[in-house]
């Protein structure tokens, strides 16, 4: 059994419009319900902006039996070329896994008072499973020649394991006001538990994770690759920025 997620640049092109940091544009859509991409932004020109994200990711108490050999992929070939903007990709070749990129800004300018709260949490689990695998199984995820020339947020989730969960997650806090006015607070927590796992292999299986040729990007870029078993894997950012503009 042979079982790939791939793109390239024929099916990811373009650019995207521009707002924050000079750009800001919509995220791409969810590939998956399973593999949601998630964009919260609020901007006021008055005294407050105030944003709050909550992700909750819970995998248990399954049962994966692998009986036969297979090849199971994700690639990213010669994506994401020369784009502005934010980059939400999430691919899946395994089984059972949750995926999630979420972005969080919140923005506010103001006369005399400007304040900006944007705050996220998230809680993770996997446990109580068992899984049992076939030998003469490959797993790979690879990412070649992506994000080149490109410059905003990029968020990259790759699966070719089972029973993973993986995150992506920014949060960002703008204020900027004049006299001396301007608050910005930038708030995440995250907590993760895996726990529980029975795990047995009849053969060898072979993992691997490639990340390479990525060049002139310039920005912020997160990327979680799972090619495992009940893993929790996760990239999350915290930015908070005040801006005074004193007469």
């Amino acid at each position: 059994m042979v079982r790939r997620c791939a793109l390239n640049d024929k099916a990811l092109r373009g650019g995207f419009a521009a707002l924050l940091f000079a750009f800001l544009p919509a995220p791409a859509p969810a590939q998956a319900p399973e593999a949601p991409n998630e964009l919260l932004i609020t901007i006021t020109g008055n005294s407050g902006a105030f944003a709050t994200g909550v992700f909750n990711s819970s995998i248990r108490d399954n049962v994966v039996n692998l009986t036969d050999p297979r090849v199971v992929a994700t690639q990213l070939f010669d994506s994401v070329l020369n784009n502005r903007g934010i980059v939400q990709i999430n691919q899946d070749a395994g089984i059972a896994s949750n995926q999630t990129n979420l972005v969080l800004i919140t923005a506010s300018a103001g006369g005399t008072e400007a304040i900006a709260d944007a705050s996220f949490h998230a809680q993770l689990e996997t446990t109580g499973h068992a899984i049992n695998l076939a030998g003469g199984i490959t797993r790979s995820n690879t990412i070649q020649n992506a994000l080149n020339g490109s410059a905003g947020i990029a968020q990259i989730s790759q699966n070719s394991g089972t029973l993973n969960v993986n995150l992506n997650a920014l949060v960002i806090g703008l204020g900027i006001g004049t006299g001396n006015g301007a608050a910005s607070m930038a708030d995440s927590s995250l907590s993760a538990v895996a726990s529980n796992i029975q795990f047995t292999a009849t053969g060898p299986i072979t993992q691997t994770n490639t990340i390479s040729g990525i060049t002139n990007f310039t920005g912020i870029a997160q990327i979680t690759q799972s090619v495992g078993d009940a893993n929790i894997a996760s990239n999350v950012l915290t930015l908070s920025v005040t801006v005074l503009n004193i007469p």
